[in-house]
């Protein structure tokens, strides 16, 4: 019994004590569940407030809908060739109407499959998403939905913070209330970068694949579709094999969504990668002008203009900037061949190049210049020269291709005629070379340098415009920026005054010596004619065709500093920088070429100043034309409007420059007589190796300066003037008989053989004030239409001799030569 009490006690007791020990249990479970709802009621408060905290952080999201994306800026050519394109971001905008379907289905496949389900926040790929970044300590997973990427590029930075991740999914839900889901994926396909500045699926198109949008393939689709996850990491050009596994990764999702045929999924599968670096392709080689028309478009827009994609549409047509380019490359190297081989740039030991690597990354050390390449010698023969060319290739410069390398001493002399090509080269030098022929020609950068300017003169319009040999290799533009003396390429505008002064082409000026004085210094000054004779009593047809200096200096030292100063500044020559005396007659004053080109657009065009323009319209990146460019035109009868209704375009709102008609500085009896005159130069004269052209409608003037520094021609017709200048940039000697006639003209005629192609030959339009007799082609006299002596003269009526009498004059007159400081051989 007292056993059994024992034991029923124990279990009494063992019984009350499971039961005080599962009411604890219990009491310990339900105060966790309570203590943890309170937690996670705390946490979400705590992430509510956080959250709603952030949002006055956030930007105003109405904001998205008034954002431009950045578009580069790109300039054409009046036919539509791409010359450049200026901006960080490349970009080609596409509206979602024109998006192809595959790839829609790409890029939902490989970033966001419930894009059009979801509000924003895919929550089951957040929730997964967090709990691996809880795991790992650190954000591994992103889970953003395609909104949430928008929200991102749009307005926020790429940091890795769960305070920017809370902005994302607050801008998404933003987004997602304010856009529709097309709107947003329109955003996303134009925003995203791609990788190699690409950004958008139309830029990523053209610089992978060198096609548009709409011509790509099912694989090409997936490919592009793959570079947002890592633009770097995935690219096909960097790293294929890991791109092509995502791309085909990409397709299997796209096979399960239902969105390709197996027979589709199978052949973009087996498709080899076919990606390729297709940089901004420029269509026209023409970075001088390039330059020049990006600098304007800054000066009117700011830097905005390499972000609003802006499309500038140029003047210039490819056809005449191709022609211009050529002729100036082919015009200098020729001057520069004739004046001799400065030897090889360079010497290796071909024991320190042994490798095709090695040989290429020397070669590499020193700049190509259009089909100008560095070359190494490797094999010299009797008749040879093999060389290794920086793709790899072994290349044969023929002797006949070589034998013009005479070794260059000074620009007046040169070595003796090589024998063999081992008198020029040696092993392990290198040289340049260019393909002539179906051949190679030794050849080199050319120290010379110069520029070619042509203009439309109706209106000023730039037809074409080469500012040196090599932009890559000097920037500096010489067609607008180089400030050199212009020779005898003034002499037209001394004729024109003096015509306007009473002179005619017949009026006789002695061409005899002359001293004059500067009372100023007591320096005296003995102008000279380029061929260093003398002349009688010239005609000034004849003088101007012959370029006679003396008659020049005659002429302006009758008509005076001041009248012939203020006549010339008429062509838009800054009368500030004219030099104050006679040596303005013989072409001291310096200008630009597009400076004289626009001078002699007056001539051209019948009397007008017109200013050069080179930007014919602005467009923005929607189409809507912003400026039309042309600022002046010539026109006999127009009456000048209020307003640029006409150039506004059809919006009515673009800006124009168009304000005026051109001013006529000349009268049209004086433009006729000096396009009478200039014909003759080429006819006749200093140009007439530009008979050549076959044309009698060219007119135009050659100019050198003073010990050969600078050689000019400028010419024109009715639709084209153009000018070529040749010099040094520092002014040194040309050579011997290196003139405007044997430097820049042989250049002129290249570019005017193709600027004409096609261009009827116009004749001079007849004016009832101009008046045709026969006067004697020594005196000028009157004299009877049979007499054999006789010429065929113009006149402006009322200034014709007349019969038994002459018109002309001696040019006694005495004129106070001031200051003047002249050369004493400009001509």
């Amino acid at each position: 019994l007292k056993q059994h009490i024992i034991c029923n006690s124990s279990t009494v007791i063992y019984v009350r004590f499971m039961r005080n020990s599962n009411f604890i249990i219990l009491r310990t479970i339900l105060r966790l569940i309570s203590f943890l709802f309170a937690l996670g009621v705390l946490v979400v408060g705590v992430a509510v407030v956080w959250f709603i905290s952030l949002v006055p952080q956030l930007p105003e999201i109405s904001s998205v809908q008034e954002l431009q994306l950045k578009v580069p800026l790109r300039i054409y050519s009046s036919d539509g060739l791409l010359m450049a394109e200026y901006g960080d971001e490349r970009r080609t905008p596409v509206q979602i109407e024109q998006a192809p379907e595959k790839l829609i289905h790409a890029v939902l496949a490989a970033e966001d499959d419930q894009f059009y389900k979801h509000a924003g926040v895919d929550f089951k790929g957040f929730t997964r998403a967090a709990i691996e970044n809880l795991k790992a300590g650190t954000i591994t997973q992103g889970a953003s939905t395609i909104t949430m990427q928008v929200a991102r590029n749009f307005f926020l930075s790429r940091e890795r913070t769960y305070v920017r991740k809370a902005k994302e999914v607050l801008l998404a839900f933003q987004l997602e209330q304010h856009l529709t889901k097309d709107e947003i994926l329109e955003l996303y396909l134009n925003k995203i970068f791609l990788g190699h500045r690409a950004y958008g699926f139309g830029a990523a198109a053209k610089i992978y694949y060198g096609k548009d949008l709409a011509e790509l393939t099912l694989a090409q689709y997936a490919m592009l579709a793959a570079l947002p996850k890592s633009p770097s990491r995935v690219n096909p050009l960097s790293h294929p094999t890991v791109a092509q596994e995502r791309r085909d990764y990409i397709l299997d999702r796209m096979l399960t969504l239902d969105f390709v045929s197996a027979e589709e999924h199978g052949l973009a599968k087996f498709t080899p990668l076919t990606a390729e670096s297709h940089v901004a392709e420029v269509e026209l080689n023409a970075p001088y002008i390039a330059e020049h028309v990006r600098q304007q478009v800054i000066d009117i827009y700011g830097n905005a203009a390499y972000e609003d994609g802006y499309e500038v549409y140029t003047t210039v047509h490819s056809k005449n900037q191709l022609a211009a380019r050529e002729s100036l490359r082919f015009g200098l190297i020729s001057y520069d061949e004739r004046h001799g081989f400065r030897g090889p740039v360079r010497n290796w030991n071909l024991k320190d190049l042994l490798t095709d690597e090695s040989r290429i990354d020397a070669l590499k050390q020193l700049p190509t210049s259009g089909d100008l390449l560095p070359v190494l010698v490797t094999t010299i023969e009797e008749n040879e020269v093999i060389a290794f060319t920086r793709k790899g290739d072994l290349i044969s410069i023929p002797w006949e291709q070589m034998k013009w390398a005479r070794f260059h001493k000074d620009s007046r002399s040169l070595g003796p005629e090589p024998k063999s090509p081992k008198e020029l080269v040696n092993l392990g030098d290198i040289v340049y070379a260019r393909p002539v022929d179906e051949t190679w020609r030794l050849s080199q950068i050319p120290a010379i340098e110069g520029a070619l300017v042509a203009v439309r003169p109706s209106d000023g319009a730039i037809q074409a415009m080469v500012g040196g040999f090599d932009y890559f290799l000097g920037k500096f533009n010489r067609s607008t920026q180089a400030v050199r003396q212009l020779g005898s390429t003034i002499k037209p505008f001394i004729y024109s005054a003096a015509f306007a002064s009473g002179f005619t082409p017949a009026s006789v000026v002695s061409a005899a010596p002359v001293v004059v004085e500067d009372t100023s210094t007591n320096i005296v000054w003995r102008p000279e004619n380029y061929s260093g004779k003398f002349f009688g009593p010239t005609r000034l047809r004849s003088a101007l065709s012959r370029s006679l200096n003396l008659v020049s200096v005659r002429l302006m030292r009758s008509m005076g500093w001041e009248y012939t100063a203020g006549y010339l500044a008429g062509f838009g020559f800054d009368k500030a920088a004219l030099p104050n005396g006679l040596s303005l007659a013989l072409g001291s004053a310096a200008f630009t070429p597009l400076d004289v080109v626009s001078g002699y657009a007056v001539f051209a065009n019948g009397g007008y100043a017109v200013e050069p323009y080179i930007i014919d319209v602005i467009k923005n990146q929607h189409g809507k034309v912003m400026m039309r460019g042309r600022k002046s035109v010539v026109c006999n009868t127009c009456v000048p409007k209020s307003g640029s209704e006409e150039d506004a375009g059809q919006d009515g709102e673009a800006e124009s420059m168009v304000d005026q008609f051109a001013e006529r500085v000349i009268s049209p009896e004086n433009a006729y007589l000096m396009q009478s005159v200039l014909r003759d130069v080429v006819a006749s004269g200093t140009a007439k190796k530009a008979q050549e052209l076959k044309r009698s409608d060219l007119g135009g003037k050659t100019g050198t300066t003073n010990d050969f520094e600078d050689a000019w021609f400028s010419g024109f017709n009715s639709e084209v003037v153009a000018t070529v200048w040749v010099g040094f940039d520092q002014p040194s000697d040309l050579g011997q008989h290196e003139s405007g006639s044997k430097a820049a003209l042989p250049i002129w005629i290249d570019f005017m053989r193709t600027a004409l192609e096609g261009v009827p030959e116009s004749e001079l339009t007849a004016l009832d004030s101009i008046v045709q007799m026969t006067v004697d082609k020594d005196s000028g006299l009157a004299i009877a239409d049979d007499d054999p002596n006789g010429i065929k003269e113009l006149f402006i009526a009322g200034t014709q001799p007349l019969a038994g009498q002459s018109y002309a004059s001696s040019g006694t007159a005495v004129v106070d030569a001031g200051s003047m400081q002249a050369k004493d051989d400009l001509f």
